[in-house]
């Protein structure tokens, strides 16, 4: 039967005679769903942990490497990130991948900028542990982070990309603070370039057709054909593929890790569904 008709009337009454006594259930929510949505209330119930694993690792790295090409200097700490990170499998997870220590952890992006943590860090004392460290805050802070984001905001408030964006602004562009209508930050404070580069689109399609193993051997081919002849702008090139590579090493390394840490919950998982989910993750990941 036919529901296309001339007016919005006509097709309304055709599809109602289309449907008439016509019946169809609802599948049933399969037990992993069901699971699923437990983990998504209590995600969403507060008590995310604002971890300061990252910090800590890229604080520890940009210190012990300030001499290093920022370019070099970001590709080595991402590369340390992912051979000291935490990694974690989940219940029922289908896809690996961890922000922080904990399952529901969030991190900030120091390099860029610390004065909202600056900011809270400075509230009076029963004030910091009654938004950030008593039950129930909307992201939780443990004592031993806290010092570890009192330390990183003391190393990085002059040395992040927002205090070298800034010192690089005429003075006129702050005359614009407050306008009403040029966006410059939140609630009036001098807040810029504080969009860290997971917000911007990477090449996905490269990495799936080429693999990180093709990106590396790519970065590699660059690097040879450049060796002994750098001259001018090469030199820009030369340290952009070096540190192209130290990103796919990165992330080749990041992916074994996830990689021994499912296959060893294949090998101590029963016969089952999940055995079998385990397997096939294991080897993707490989």
């Amino acid at each position: 039967m036919s529901i296309v008709a001339e007016k919005p009337q006509e097709r309304l009454k055709a599809s109602e005679a289309f449907w008439k006594g016509r019946k169809y259930e609802v599948a049933p929510v399969s037990p992993r769903i069901t699971r699923i949505k437990e983990l998504r209330a209590e995600h969403d119930n507060g008590n995310v942990i604002l971890c300061a694993e990252r910090t800590k690792i890229y604080t520890d790295y940009y210190k012990s490497h300030e001499d290093e090409l920022p370019i070099l200097k970001r590709a080595g700490a991402l590369y340390d990130w992912c051979a000291k990170k935490l990694v974690r499998l989940e219940k029922d997870e289908m896809f690996v991948g961890n922000i922080g220590t904990d399952w529901r952890s969030a991190h900030p992006y120091v390099e860029w900028g610390v004065w909202w943590i600056q900011d809270a860090l400075d509230l009076p004392r029963e004030d910091w542990i009654r938004e950030w460290q008593s039950p129930g805050v909307f992201a939780y802070v443990s004592p031993e982070d806290e010092q570890v984001y009192r330390e990183a905001v003391e190393y990085w408030k002059d040395r992040c990309i927002q205090a070298h964006s800034h010192s690089a602004w005429p003075d006129e562009v702050w005359d614009l603070l407050g306008d009403g209508c040029t966006s410059l930050g939140a609630r009036g404070r001098k807040f810029t370039a504080d969009m860290p580069a997971g917000h911007y689109c990477a090449n996905h399609r490269k990495v799936i057709e080429v693999g990180w193993g093709g990106i590396r051997e790519e970065a590699e081919g660059h690097i040879q054909a450049l060796m002994g002849k750098v001259f001018g702008d090469d030199a820009r090139r030369f340290t952009f593929w070096r540190a192209m590579k130290k990103v796919a090493e990165g992330a080749i390394l990041l992916t074994n890790r996830y990689a021994e840490l499912v296959h060893a919950a294949w090998e101590n998982e029963p016969e089952g569904e999940r055995k079998d989910e385990l397997k096939m993750m294991a080897e993707g990941l490989a």
